[in-house]
């Protein structure tokens, strides 16, 4: 199965997710869009509810547009919102794709896929502010490869983003995930307590099982 398959299949249960979404023809973002689609589905088996707008915050959209690169939360409104909303206690949450975040050290860094509040992202996109990383309980880096080999410098490049986000007790705030593999990048980031998950595809059912099971206790801690 591919990529765009299987995101239409996570998908195909959320009542008012749109018929055309974009992008498609970027294997990279198509991985990324993949895992934000697991991570919604795991919210939709905890009892979340999906609610689907556009970027004004209004009514679904009838193409809904992921980020094609990491920006700001406000400014831009093409980009649609995914929200998860929980009925038993108010909560809700947005996944979103290529968001940027401040760190502890107060630099600005990019995160393929995260998790951070609505209030959070409300007050971001009208105060034009970046959400601060300890508002974002899960981060993950994504790392799609064809053909070539994971550079050992990705590795050291996420520690470094890891340790300035900080990790809260999950520990998935600074998750390495791809679809490719690197013993070195698996060694350094193991070493250092941070999650890693490679050759992580629809055809890896026991992984993508495991993965599953680390953002269910993400959301239950959320």
């Amino acid at each position: 199965m591919t990529l765009e398959n299987e995101i239409d299949n996570l998908f195909s249960s959320l009542a008012d997710w749109p018929k055309k979404w974009e992008p498609k023809k970027n294997d990279e973002k198509l991985y990324e869009i993949y895992l934000l689609a697991l991570i919604v589905d795991v919210f939709i088996d905890e009892r979340w509810i999906p609610i689907i707008l556009d970027g004004n915050e209004n009514n679904p959209p009838l193409n809904f547009k992921f980020r094609g690169s990491p920006g700001f939360l406000y400014g831009n409104k093409e980009y649609g919102i995914i929200q998860m909303y929980q009925t038993t206690t108010g909560k809700c949450y947005e996944v979103n794709l290529g968001i940027q975040i401040q760190g502890k050290s107060k630099i600005i860094h990019e995160v393929d896929v995260g998790v951070y509040s609505y209030e959070e992202a409300d007050d971001a996109r009208c105060s034009e502010y970046n959400i601060l990383a300890e508002n974002v309980p899960l981060a993950i880096e994504c790392k799609y490869y064809i053909g070539t080999k994971l550079d050992k410098s990705l590795g050291r490049q996420w520690l470094g983003v890891s340790k300035d986000i900080g990790r809260n007790k999950i520990r998935l705030k600074g998750g390495f995930v791809t679809n490719s593999h690197n013993i070195h990048i698996k060694q350094l980031l193991k070493h250092h307590n941070i999650d890693y998950y490679e050759t992580l595809l629809p055809s890896n059912t026991l992984l993508v099982h495991d993965f599953r099971k680390k953002i269910k206790k993400v959301v239950r801690s959320l």
